[in-house]
């Protein structure tokens, strides 16, 4: 027999095997709504209907039986149906955010046998087994890194192309959230290294040789800039003398600022106004300068009552902020600007130690935290794995106004429950005692005066109609 033929024989086999074990698993899901106390109870008012309830020799009273074993039966199957309706939404939701088994190499979706011998290629995931392999060609030159190769070697070729052709790159600080900043060693068509970084405008400020004498002058581009909402990236520059990738160099050299636009989403503005019309306080927690941050608070119209991330700390406080400890500058503050990924962890905790029920939306891995530790942790979509593995809520997608509807669904749902209780703990007190009271002597005099004789099977009637018609009132 062909390999291909056992393969398909092997899945059609797997696949019935499945089949057969979900079935298996649906019936015993099914038989375990049967056993449960209200279930029991019903299964042996069923047993005394044929064993107990007929006394002096008559036969057993089947038409009981039958009676309280299909109220049974009905009441597992509408259990039944009503959690496997919901367990099919839950694993629909589930297969839409779990990652799809197909190679980003190939797209391919089913997997492909490896022999002693063969090459794996980058791009690829080891589904079964394990293997021991030599790597023989790393980043572009891997067969995954020469698609991008070719996409980069197209024959469109203007200044910046021209300019980049003539540089050799020796090596790359990729960024990170805590530097926010990258950088890049290279060598030039002259064979001198050089080392050039770009990020935030503090961080490179910092590195620059000349800082007091430009800050200002920087400060003043970056709110120019921040008054139109563009956000400011700067680029910094020094030689290497010493021709090595791991020596400092020299001092570094503020080239200058780079202004980029990003604005919010369209309905970000619409989104924070139905929030804080339903009482719902909105703060800004971003990496951004804090002149964008205010800019930013005001087109989204939560307020320009914007703090850097080091008020948090204590430090730099100016005149106004100077007396309010850190625990209520955090509650009265619209957000804070320039922030790293503890500063949100510890933002969250301390408006959780003063009572605030906290809610915190993120997309990254340096958001996870954060959103481990509030009340409700929101992962936007398209949110890192870690991000949505430390969320409550898992957004599928684009924008923030979904959460706008599960705040208001949430508080229908919190506020039938309330009513409920309050129904259940007074009404139903009252009710109870009363149908209860009404039911025992109604059945007293029957029983005592007239020798009337009630079935199981009518008894249990009672009973669940009495609950059902309490459950549609209230």
């Amino acid at each position: 027999m062909k390999e291909t033929e056992m393969g398909s024989k092997d899945e059609i086999l797997e696949a019935l095997k499945k089949e057969a074990v979900d079935l298996e698993s649906k019936f015993l899901k099914f038989l375990g709504f049967m056993w449960n106390p209200l279930s029991w109870v019903m299964e042996a008012a069923a047993i005394m209907a044929i064993a107990l309830a007929n006394g002096g020799g008559k036969p057993p009273d089947w038409q009981d039986f039958v009676g309280i074993i299909t109220l049974l039966v009905i009441n597992s199957t509408i259990s039944f149906i009503e959690e496997n309706n919901a367990g099919n939404a839950a694993a629909s939701l589930m297969a839409r955010l779990a990652p799809k088994a197909k190679s980003a190499l190939t797209g391919e979706s089913l997997p492909v046998t490896k022999s002693p011998g063969d090459g794996v290629y980058s791009g690829s995931t080891c589904k079964q087994g394990e293997i021991e392999a030599v790597v023989i060609a790393t980043g572009v030159h891997t067969f995954f890194g020469k698609a991008a190769h070719l996409v980069d070697s197209t024959n469109q070729v203007g200044h910046f192309q021209k300019a980049r052709a003539g540089i050799q790159e020796v090596h790359f600080l990729p960024f990170n959230p805590t530097d926010k900043r990258t950088a890049l060693t290279y060598i030039d068509s002259e064979g001198k290294m050089h080392r050039v970084s770009k990020g935030a405008p503090e961080q490179i400020l910092n590195l620059a040789h000349n800082k007091s004498e430009i800050e200002r002058r920087v400060h003043a581009v970056i709110d120019k800039f921040a008054e139109r909402g563009l956000r400011s990236l700067a680029v910094a520059y020094q030689e290497v003398p010493e021709g090595r990738k791991e020596s400092p160099g020299g001092p570094w050299q503020f080239t200058g600022l780079m202004p980029l636009f990003d604005p919010p989403r369209h309905d970000s503005a619409e989104t924070i106004t139905r929030a804080l019309n339903l009482g719902v306080s909105v703060k800004m927690i971003t990496g951004d300068q804090l002149a964008i941050a205010k800019e930013t608070g005001r087109r989204l119209g939560m307020g320009t009552n914007m703090y850097p991330s080091s008020a948090l700390l204590g430090q730099h406080k100016d005149e106004s902020i100077i007396a309010l400890p850190v625990d209520e500058l955090i509650e009265k503050a619209d957000g804070f600007a320039g922030v790293f990924p503890e500063h949100k962890y510890e933002i969250v905790k301390r408006l959780q130690a003063r009572k605030h029920i906290c809610g915190m939306t993120g997309d990254g891995v340096n958001d996870a935290p954060a959103l481990k530790k509030a009340d409700i942790g929101i992962a936007v979509a398209d949110a890192t794995d870690a991000a949505r593995s430390a969320s409550d809520i898992v957004l599928t997608e684009p924008g923030l106004s979904v959460i706008i509807s599960a705040v208001l669904t949430s508080r229908a749902i919190f506020q039938r429950m309330k009513n409920y209780t309050v129904s259940l703990g007074c009404i139903h007190g009252i009710y109870a005692v009363s149908i209860t009271i009404r039911i025992v002597l109604g059945f007293m005099l029957l029983a005592l005066i007239w020798q009337f004789d009630f079935p199981p099977f009518m008894v249990l009637i009672i009973a669940i109609l009495n609950d059902g018609l309490y459950s549609v009132i209230f």
